[in-house]
């Protein structure tokens, strides 16, 4: 091989390099925003450190991972996952839901499918009206 075709060749290296460098870097930084989701999810909000008490790992962890900058161990990311009631997969990876639904929600749910658009209309304003309630500091 002459000097040209090593210098193509090492072009050519770096440039793949780079390129599985960037998309490792965009997966870091998808996994950090689904973990920031699944935080949101939980009702865990604040600091890091409010964030560690929950899931047990330093606060500098959790933020290099919210930022991207490392991705956890897959024995990480499943006590992650389980503390913070999201799905693995989804966590991991993004495919899938976001979150099982748990029972009483399965039943929440098949109620609504019983009702027509008058009935679901009306249980929406009643629902707000809780959620009003409650911020109001009334419920």
């Amino acid at each position: 091989m002459d000097s040209s075709q090593a210098l193509k060749l090492g072009v050519y290296t770096q440039s793949v390099y780079e390129m599985c460098e960037n998309r490792l870097m965009t997966h870091g930084q998808l996994f950090g925003k689904r973990l920031k989701a699944a935080f949101k999810h939980a009702g865990v909000g604040g600091s890091l450190r409010d964030k560690s008490k929950v899931v047990g790992l330093s606060p500098s962890m959790i933020g290099s991972m919210e930022s991207g900058e490392k991705l956890p161990s897959t024995k990480t990311a499943v006590k992650l996952a389980n503390q913070l009631g999201v799905c693995v997969e989804w966590l991991i990876n993004g495919k899938g839901p976001m979150a099982q639904w748990t029972t009483q929600e399965e039943e929440i749910m098949a109620l609504f499918a019983k009702l027509d658009r008058r009935g679901v209309e009306r249980a929406k304003d009643f629902v707000e009206g809780l959620l009003a309630a409650k911020h109001n500091g009334e419920g």
